[in-house]
């Protein structure tokens, strides 16, 4: 499932925005599509003008009800209302949600992310992450009046970068579980969670706009890096 509402505060109708002449949501359904593993594909969305561009690209359109649309709706639930309406959790061996706000990644990983997971039976769940450009065990919290404390206390008494933890994070490329296992958790998130990890440059994630000014430019100067996603 590609979840693309039209609505989105911090960055307008971002889903639609054109990245060398395509909009946003393109780049995430051709890499689904180019992937080859997967029997269905839906892209969800509240929003007509979302849903031709989705069409156009040769994909499935739910269009979800109302009461999934709103604001404080996750994309998990998202995912589970369409299982639940659809009788569909035990169609599939496999479910997926791949984020239009990670255009870069590619193909090849969405078949590497799933592959691994069906080669290691005993986890239930995998999501693409990218490591911390930072250390986040050197991360101040801001108080009250500019005052800062550190999160690990006597952090920076290990400055040296080989002394530093190795932290990743989710970068919205993909996030797969066992179906049944998805059904019983209602999460991706749990103990028996595989990772992916993915370089930086295909891990953008887009939410605001000084993130999709630098993707046109990374598009439209090393296009190279990205032909998968631009066929």
């Amino acid at each position: 499932m590609i979840p693309a509402r039209g609505g989105s505060k911090r960055l307008p109708r971002k889903n639609l925005l054109e990245i060398n002449g395509r909009p946003l949501i393109s780049y995430t359904i051709r890499a689904a599509k180019q992937s080859g593993v997967f029997s269905k594909i839906i892209l969800s969305t509240d929003d007509e003008e979302i849903a031709d561009v989705a069409r156009k690209e040769g994909v499935e359109v739910d269009i979800r009800p109302q009461a999934m649309g709103h604001d404080d709706v996750n994309t998990i639930q998202v995912l589970e209302e369409y299982l639940q309406r659809t009788s569909s959790w035990s169609s599939f061996d496999f479910v997926c949600k791949m984020l239009p706000t990670c255009p870069f990644r590619s193909s090849l990983d969405v078949q590497k992310g799933i592959q691994r997971l069906i080669d290691t039976p005993q986890f239930d769940f995998l999501i693409s992450v990218k490591e911390y450009e930072f250390p986040i065990n050197l991360a101040l919290k801001e108080h009250e009046d500019f005052q800062v404390k550190m999160h690990v206390p006597n952090a920076y008494m290990k400055l040296q970068s080989q002394d530093q933890e190795n932290f990743v994070h989710p970068n919205g490329g993909f996030y797969i579980a066992r179906s049944q296992a998805f059904r019983e958790e209602r999460t991706f998130f749990t103990d028996r969670m595989l990772c992916y990890e993915m370089p930086a440059i295909r891990s953008l994630d887009i939410d605001y706009d000084y993130q999709f000014q630098m993707a046109k430019v990374l598009m439209e100067t090393m296009p190279e890096l990205f032909n998968d996603n631009t066929k």
